[in-house]
């Protein structure tokens, strides 16, 4: 037995140097793996790290493994042949820095081969952990009440993700981005945040991915130094997903009384961010329904709440575009603006002119203001051209539009339609006279500008605007 001992104290002490050379670059692979998912939350960047510290380690052992010395007029190896074995040893051995890289390579092409088995059309509802632990009551319960309701959709699918996103960490829009295609997601919502257990910090993100015509970030953080229940913060938040996803869905209806119960249930007037998205999103819906008068209401009300929210500025300005309320618009986008530089004016520079008081114009076929004087073409976009397949008709001094079938396009009710169609983008309008007001109709018969402004200019100004910026019921900002 003293034997074996002595024999394996020898054999120890003979690869003593070469034992603490393997740890130690253990324990450097270590520390750096460690480091590296600390400062880099993103898979991709750990696998490139690994990659390098291959071709480094690589490249070292082989310089020991090579490297020559002058002895006795000969060249002779450096190093002894027992460190040159280890050296060999050592390079075959960094092959283990691979393993990662080519298990994430494996695991894209998996994901690109398997990913046309997921409909585009469904929306991946994501909700990941608001705490380090896994015991995380909040995710929890939100999915419950989330799932609840939508379990019986087809193209919405509610899943927890087993993950802890760091928000405002380096990498963590990576990390987000890899979550929906971990899951085999194109669109949808991720929601994460932090929760505390020991106090009353409560911030919740909700990620827009693919829907809504964006890519955003909507920040609902609680302010209160009242530590709400989680059923109350749950159900809070659920009933606000809920009504994103309705309106993402079209349902106006449903998704305004979604909000509006938010605004209900709501426990806090100090919780300014959720109040304000809130209004935003009614307006929105009511926007949706060509409701001018109720959305503008519903944004003015949120800017009194958060009035450093751009997006309820912006929306707001739309509604006073619409409704011929230039210079109010005007002063709306320009606070948007600076609020959010992302959030263009439409009226700066090119439609200033919009703000000088309304010229009275003449155009052909008839007179709408009475004035003789000439309207300029440079200055208004569309351009008329002959109502082919319309025309106006008169019925007791009122005038309307019909089509070559004789079907009603514009009632009789206006006391003048210009007898040309407007075209602007391949779209049609006809600019319609009520007492001393003007607007304009599409040739199907939908109202494009309210009867609210003082001139057939006017209108041509703000059409071309809208064709520009866009609809202010299809582009709500956010």
């Amino acid at each position: 037995m003293k034997n074996i001992l002595s024999i394996l104290r020898n054999e120890i002490e003979k690869y003593k140097n070469s034992l603490e050379v393997i740890i130690g670059l253990i324990a450097i692979l270590f520390s750096i793996s460690t480091l590296a998912t600390q400062i880099f939350d993103s898979s991709y960047s750990i696998a490139l790290i690994c990659i390098a510290l291959f071709f480094i380690l690589q490249r070292a052992f082989t310089e020991m493994i090579n490297a020559k010395k002058e002895a006795f007029g000969l060249f002779v190896p450096k190093y002894s042949p027992q460190k040159i074995k280890w050296a060999k040893v050592l390079r075959f051995f960094s092959g283990i820095l691979l393993v990662f890289p080519l298990f994430l390579l494996i695991k894209i092409i998996i994901v690109k081969s398997t990913s046309h088995r997921v409909d585009e059309k469904n929306i991946g509802l994501l909700i990941a952990r608001f705490t380090n632990e896994e015991d995380d009551d909040f995710s929890y319960k939100l999915f419950s009440v989330l799932d609840a309701e939508l379990q019986d959709g087809d193209t919405i699918n509610t899943m927890r993700v087993n993950k802890f996103i760091n928000i405002g960490g380096v990498g963590y829009l990576d990390t987000i981005k890899n979550v929906f295609d971990d899951n085999l997601y194109k669109k949808g919502l991720l929601i994460f945040g932090k929760r505390s257990t020991t106090s009353p910090v409560f911030d919740c993100n909700i990620y827009l991915n693919g829907i809504l015509n964006n890519k955003k970030i909507i920040h609902l953080q609680n302010p209160d130094v009242i530590k709400f229940s989680i059923d109350y913060q749950s159900q809070v938040v659920a009933e606000f997903i809920l009504g994103l996803l309705y309106y993402n869905s079209n349902e106006f209806d449903v998704s305004k009384g979604k909000f509006q119960q938010v605004l209900e249930i709501n426990q806090n007037e100090n919780n300014r961010k959720l109040i304000g998205y809130s209004r935003l999103f009614i307006g929105h819906n009511l926007l949706c329904k060509k409701q001018f008068a109720e959305a503008g209401k519903e944004y003015k009300l949120g800017i009194k709440v958060d009035s450093m929210n751009g997006y309820l500025h912006y929306n707001l300005a739309n509604v006073m575009l619409a409704t011929g309320a230039m210079d109010d618009a005007y002063r709306e986008y320009t606070i948007a603006n600076k609020l959010n530089n992302k959030l263009l004016n439409p009226m700066e520079e090119r439609y200033s002119n919009l703000r000088q008081p309304a010229k009275k114009v003449k155009l052909a076929y008839g007179t709408l203001n009475g004035d003789t004087s000439n309207i300029h073409q440079e200055k208004v976009m569309p351009i008329n051209v002959p109502a082919k397949d319309f025309t106006v008709i008169v019925i007791g001094n009122k005038y309307g539009v019909v089509n070559l079938k004789g079907d009603t396009v514009i009632k009789c009710d206006y006391d003048y339609v210009e007898p040309k169609v407007y075209t602007f983008n391949g779209k049609k309008f006809f600019i319609v006279k009520s007492g001393s007001k003007y607007g304009a109709f599409n040739n199907n018969g939908m109202q494009a500008v309210p009867i609210n402004h003082p001139s057939a200019e006017r209108v041509l100004e703000v059409i071309k605007i809208i064709e520009e910026v866009g609809d202010p019921s299809n582009v709500s900002q956010f």
